[in-house]
């Protein structure tokens, strides 16, 4: 392959139609059919991008199930990568939905009895000693992002272990279709250390490792030696880290951190699109952030990543800190977090509340403080949820925020939609359309007394695809943590109704590709003024980013002979 740009030379003509980069199907023109040995194996009508895109957007279409569609996708990217971008750009608002959340979820869950091998990279424990080797000889030679995951925890589903190919698969779909990184210079790499799900344990389908999870000294032995030889071998590539459980997802984010640059998508872009809304939601209600009080419902990686994304942006902002931890609490299974409990992250732990604060509460327990009572005793007026409960924002929730503020912040982001932890139609209705609602998952617009109301999806794809990017492109030697609220505010800034309580906080996804160019660019900038890159102009980088940008576009072949 090729630079993103220009045509493409060709050397080896006989598997041209067997490779998805390189195909066209019928839109391979008489004279190309010739030059490239295809006459004879293709219909005699040629086709352009367009009117494939239309032949397959109608047969989609016919499929009745998120399934079905999503396994139609997958067969298409499988056999010709530029069409199923084009129809993903395309139609991006109606299929993102069937290729990424909610329906990979599914996907995921039945990865050994639905396997089809989509490629990537599947590693395990007992493959330590011949890492080498096994980077050596894989056929892909360059690789500018890397998405790694041991499926620890997948969205709100837990352990799925190698089902998680799916998900990296997916989402480097994303970084492609949202930002125009060339999906041949991507690479989804599953770290299959073991299971504690026990339904895979027993289930004679499934492909994975079957043994229980790694102890954490053999888990690390066995993370030092492939983050050695990615580095090796793909040493300039972005390392994205993907569903990791709380144990182990800060940790190896900073384990790693300055060896290779990285993130973790999961904690750190979920935070920053999360601020985003909550920026965007502050406009809309003419509140101001620091004197925001959040709960946060979930107390694993996302949950404690976005307290510690909006302290560290609120910090930025001379906000005290003490006035800051004060405003911000977090809930997990055993109540509200506060001082002495054991079963909770050290992260999490810096926002614990002092017993002698809980000890004025009106609570029936002060050991277990339920979120209807934290609601009551800290006059909440913004609800995150990231617990993987469903249901757990009820009416009476709704009813405490409503009379603590006028137009309370409520997002229950968890995914996907089975695990939400509210309907956004029963949102808008319990709280007379007063809330402020952001969801996980797509939700459809809700009809309210002559009203539709239109549901910000909270997604981190508006975030992790123009970080890519702008790590990919100007190759950054890391990103910094404040990266992530440059980013959050630069896309509180693209929505064009922050007024209008009817239209999304966020931009809508068929403008996705400006967003994510946006955010590669604010980020460059930052990068500039770092001296992280060499120095660019404004213009410079502009040209840069765009000249790494790949267009789902056909593009002239030229035989070598």
């Amino acid at each position: 392959m090729t630079s993103s740009k220009g045509n493409f030379v060709i050397t080896n003509e006989t598997d041209i139609l067997q490779n998805p980069y390189l195909n066209k199907g019928s839109a391979f023109t008489h004279e190309e059919r010739e030059v490239l040995g295809l006459l004879g194996r293709l219909p005699q009508g040629v086709s352009t991008l367009e009117q494939q895109v239309a032949r397959r957007y109608e047969h989609i279409k016919a499929y009745k199930t998120p399934i079905s569609k999503y396994e139609f996708l997958t067969a298409l990217k499988a056999k010709n990568v530029t069409l199923f971008y084009r129809l993903l750009l395309d139609h991006a608002q109606e299929l993102i939905p069937y290729l990424y959340t909610p329906t990979v979820g599914e996907a995921a869950q039945k990865f050994s009895s639905h396997f089809t091998n989509n490629g990537g990279l599947y590693l395990t424990y007992d493959d330590i000693d011949r890492l080498d080797d096994i980077f050596k000889n894989y056929p892909q030679k360059q690789v500018d992002l890397c998405l790694v995951t041991d499926g620890s925890r997948v969205l709100g589903l837990g352990d799925l272990s190698p089902g998680a190919m799916h998900i990296a698969h997916g989402k480097l779909t994303l970084y492609s279709l949202c930002a125009g990184i060339p999906p041949w210079l991507t690479l989804p790499i599953v770290l299959d250390l073991g299971t504690d799900n026990e339904e895979l344990l027993n289930d004679p389908f499934y492909l994975g490792v079957k043994q229980r999870r790694l102890a954490d000294k053999a888990y690390f032995n066995f993370m030092d030696q492939f983050v050695k030889c990615l580095k090796k071998y793909f040493p300039k590539a972005l390392l994205q880290w993907e569903d990791f459980s709380k144990n182990h997802a800060v940790p190896v984010l900073k384990r790693y951190h300055e060896t290779m640059c990285s993130f973790n998508d999961d904690t750190q872009g979920t935070a920053a699109t999360i601020l985003a809304v909550i920026i965007s939601a502050m406009k809309r209600s003419g509140r101001k952030l620091e004197d925001e009080k959040i709960v946060i419902q979930g107390g694993g990686a996302a949950g404690t990543g976005f307290a510690e994304l909006i302290t560290r942006y609120l910090r930025y902002k001379k906000v005290p800190l003490a006035k800051i931890k004060k405003n911000l609490y977090i809930i997990d299974i055993e109540g509200v977090v506060q001082e002495g409990q054991k079963c909770v992250s050290k992260q999490t732990l810096v926002y614990a509340r002092k017993k002698s604060e809980i000890s004025k509460w009106k609570v029936k327990s002060k050991k277990k403080v339920t979120l209807i009572e934290v609601l009551k005793n800290t006059k909440a007026t913004t609800l995150i949820g990231l617990s993987s409960q469903p249901n757990t924002f009820t009416a009476d929730c709704v009813e405490i925020l409503c009379k603590n503020t006028k137009h309370p912040v409520i997002m229950p982001l968890s995914n996907p939609t089975a695990k939400s932890e509210a309907d956004a139609k029963d949102l808008i209705e319990w709280s007379n359309a007063q809330a402020i609602v952001a969801t996980g998952s797509p939700f459809s617009p809700v009809k309210f007394k002559s009203k539709s109301y239109h549901i910000t999806q909270c997604n981190n794809f508006y975030v992790f695809p123009g970080m890519g990017l702008a790590s990919c492109a100007l190759k950054l030697p890391h990103i910094p943590d404040d990266f992530f609220y440059i980013a959050a505010e630069i896309l509180s800034t693209l929505s064009k109704s922050t007024k209008d309580r009817t239209k999304c906080l966020l931009p809508s996804l068929q403008r996705v590709r400006e967003t994510s160019f946006k955010i590669a660019l604010g980020v460059g900038k930052e990068a500039v003024k770092r001296e992280l890159i060499p120095h660019l102009f404004e213009k410079e980088l502009k040209h840069k980013l765009s000249e790494y940008v790949w267009d789902p576009e056909y593009r002239k072949y030229t035989l070598m002979k």
